[in-house]
């Protein structure tokens, strides 16, 4: 993985006054140009597919499909938010280069304070233009409310009968052998597996480690993925050898460490949801891979009723906090770097700052919300940083699973696995979480708060790396704009139509990727890419 560059590509200018006129004549003019550049639909971006695409279906005589894809006046909808989604992505990495470049420009002029100011004062804009836009944003329309429900009802009806066929003699199964990793690990392990499993048309059956936080099986966790077969005797397994090879075996085996190349992959969304999907979620794979994980982790009663034993539901706005060290930290192979409780505090501040803002806009009055955080975390002196610095703030969540979530002996326990699963679910109800996405915890809450809410692409912030997946392919983007490389600097040439590796969110408005045109690695404005449009069809059963 590449370390992080800072990158300078102009001189500052002296004067710290001009130097903050020309950062906000440049917010003016980017927004601006990202405005103009959606409603020009520019035939290179992928925006102007997606607005075609629905006009194409607008303009369709079918009835199912307009009774599917809604009127015209509602694609017109679907395709401002979509827009209104864009901007605010791009307004959230323009502000990420600026407090880079005016936290730089300090250490360079030495005037600390001035800067600050300047800071302070920018960050009030941002916040403020970025409240107005989601204000935008939530007014959702019956039809997009009903484009969610009636995604999530047909992915969930369809793995329910998938995985509960009427006569299990006649069904192809896929047995699994679960990870011997951590918790979260160990449900993105079994997700790559899931996805085979539903791309390839099979039931899964899952073959848990023999003491797996000291339970023999999962299922006296979650319910099992085929209530209906589970239990179906099979005398021989085949080793998985390839998709061709191994379609037409009945009793499918994948072992845990085989290496799978399939084309059914967590990254990639099934080709008969996709537009569905994209019409009311920015990233649908992220949708699509919180469906998997809520159905292989429906929680018994039983153990939701410990799940709940704390504060579980909790009043709401609150935003979720997941500060992960011990092993994280210090293991070899582990790519987590320590950060202080004061970084991930400052976004939460600016969520509240943000939310109160949308509430001026909506009355004439200043409103001010309670400051609440759900914090989850393996290191007690969390709790007590928490409480000593920031005592305006309602901590909610238990020191008590903090303790025995540092301690490995603890941890690796029935109860620490409830205390786990409790955090998923919490951190996943929050508005919003501030958390390392190296953690795979954090991940498999964030993927499940998508199940909650009609778009929560979103509402979280990372410290580290944006979402990825481990396994299987890397997680692409598309360059809609061209870049020029700038000397001495580790920045990489941008072509249009290039495909990008995504691999560290650098928080100064750059990524840094692989670009596989070139093979070069290396920096690259994170504006100049878009996500791809990854899909896959199922494959076929007589």
């Amino acid at each position: 993985m590449n370390k992080k560059c800072r990158v300078r590509s102009v001189p500052f200018p002296r004067n710290l006054m001009s130097l903050c006129l020309i950062i906000l004549l440049t917010t003016i003019i980017s927004i601006s140009f990202h405005m103009t550049f959606f409603q020009l639909q520019c035939k290179c971006h992928p925006s102007a597919v997606f607005r075609e695409n629905f006009a194409e279906i607008s303009n369709n005589n079918d009835d199912d499909q307009k009774e599917k894809f809604g009127s015209e006046d509602t694609l017109e909808h679907t395709y401002r938010l979509r827009t209104m989604k864009e901007i605010r992505k791009h307004l959230t990495n323009m502000w990420k280069a600026v407090n880079f470049e005016l936290s730089s420009f300090k250490n360079v002029e030495n005037n600390a304070s001035s800067v600050d100011e300047a800071i302070i004062r920018l960050r009030e804009r941002y916040l403020h233009l970025l409240a107005y836009i989601e204000v935008e944003l939530e007014v959702e329309t019956e039809q997009v409310v009903k484009d969610a429900s009636t995604a999530k009802a047909l992915v969930q009806t369809e793995l329910q009968e998938l995985q509960n066929p009427q006569d299990c003699s006649e069904a192809f199964y896929l047995k699994v052998e679960s990870a011997t990793c951590g918790f979260g690990c160990a449900m993105q392990h079994l997700l790559s597996r899931f996805t085979f499993a539903i791309g390839d048309q099979r039931v899964l059956v899952v073959q848990n480690p023999t003491n797996f936080y000291g339970i023999h099986d999962m299922n006296e966790i979650f319910e099992s993925p085929s209530p209906t077969c589970s239990h179906f005797e099979v005398d021989q397994w085949q080793d998985f050898q390839s998709d061709e090879q191994s379609h037409n075996e009945r009793f499918l085996l994948i072992k845990e460490d085989d290496e799978v190349r399939t084309r059914f992959i967590p990254q990639l969304v099934p080709e008969h949801i996709f537009d569905l999907v994209q019409r009311f979620h920015n990233y649908p794979y992220v949708w699509w891979s919180g469906q998997l994980l809520s159905y292989l982790m429906r929680a018994k009663p039983a153990v939701m009723v410990e799940t709940d034993a704390v504060d579980f539901p909790f009043q709401k706005p609150t935003v979720g906090v997941h500060v992960r060290r011990t092993d994280k930290i210090y293991l070899e192979g582990e790519n987590a770097a320590f950060h202080h409780l004061r970084d991930y505090m400052s976004h939460v501040e600016d969520w509240f700052l943000k939310e109160e803002t949308k509430l001026a806009l909506k009355s004439e009055n200043n409103p001010k919300l309670k400051r609440r955080v759900y914090l989850a975390t393996d290191d007690p002196m969390v709790w007590k940083e928490a409480k000593r610095y920031y005592p305006s703030y309602k901590f909610l969540g238990s020191v008590e699973r903090s303790k025995r979530a540092k301690n490995l002996r603890t941890r690796d326990t029935r109860k620490g696995l409830i205390d786990i699963i409790a955090d998923i679910y919490s951190l996943s109800q929050s508005n919003y979480i501030v958390c390392t996405l190296t953690s795979e915890v954090c991940k498999v809450a964030y993927q499940i708060m998508q199940t909650h809410n009609v778009d929560a692409s979103a509402d979280i912030y990372s410290l580290d790396f944006p979402f990825y997946f481990d396994v299987q392919a890397p997680m692409m983007r598309l360059v809609t704009l061209n870049h020029v490389a700038k000397e001495s600097t580790n920045e990489i040439e941008l072509k249009v139509g290039d495909q990008i590796d995504v691999q560290v969110d650098n928080h100064n408005g750059y990524f840094t990727g692989k670009n596989a045109r070139t093979g070069e690695t290396g920096m690259y404005p994170s504006y100049k890419v878009e996500n791809l449009r990854s899909t896959f069809k199922y494959a076929k059963r007589n």
